[in-house]
């Protein structure tokens, strides 16, 4: 019954911003275009360098800003649609995320049905949605949800696949880093705190 309910929460954000389909290129789109062209296999592999980055780009976003967009240019020829698709299919893995991680903390399928609704229809994915400039902050609430449910998932399994799983996504593929003279600390605390081996806020 639950996986119902979630198709139907998917279904009713999908044409609540089916629109956003048809939207154009617009506003930094241009600019990333730019700075994602390759002409070699270097150059795609310098996206992921945390010393340098592309002149007027300072910011560390290779799979959400610089790989989303030379996949555009590589397969959909300057198409904006099928990079609307991609940003659809992260939108919605987010949307069973929330489900899924509510559901976790608080062992409430209700509740967590009712969350999974509350963030599938805020007005907040207007811009991620429609604006393709913004695929970074699906791209972050998904590692960042992916990260807390296995860090979660660890705490009560002690499983250590878990464990390695939760720690990649916020120090490696975080899509905000700023790129800065040294890399990212990683250190070994989480981000998801915990005390005694039990989560609190």
């Amino acid at each position: 019954m639950e996986k119902k309910w979630l198709a139907g929460i998917c279904l009713l954000s999908f044409l609540i911003y089916f629109p956003s389909l048809f939207n154009f290129f617009s506003h930094d789109d241009f600019f990333h275009l730019k700075i994602s062209q390759v002409n070699s296999v270097t150059d795609f592999l310098n996206f992921f360098n945390l010393f340098s980055a592309p002149s007027g780009f300072g910011f560390y976003r290779p799979l959400t800003t610089q790989v989303f967009y030379f996949i555009d240019l590589a397969l959909f020829k300057l198409n904006p649609m099928p990079l609307h698709v991609i940003s659809f299919v992260v939108f919605f893995a987010n949307i069973f995320l929330v489900y899924k991680l509510t559901q976790v903390i608080l062992k409430n399928n209700k509740t967590a049905l009712i969350s999974a609704f509350l963030y599938a229809t805020s007005a907040t994915h207007f811009g991620q949605l429609y604006y393709l400039g913004a695929f970074q902050e699906l791209g972050l609430a998904f590692f960042f949800f992916s990260s807390c449910l296995s860090f979660i998932w660890f705490l009560e399994t002690k499983k250590i696949k878990h464990y390695f799983l939760a720690y990649p996504s916020p120090y490696f593929f975080w899509p905000r880093y700023r790129r800065r003279k040294q890399p990212p600390s990683l250190s070994l605390r989480h981000p998801v705190h915990t005390r005694q081996g039990k989560l609190f806020p």
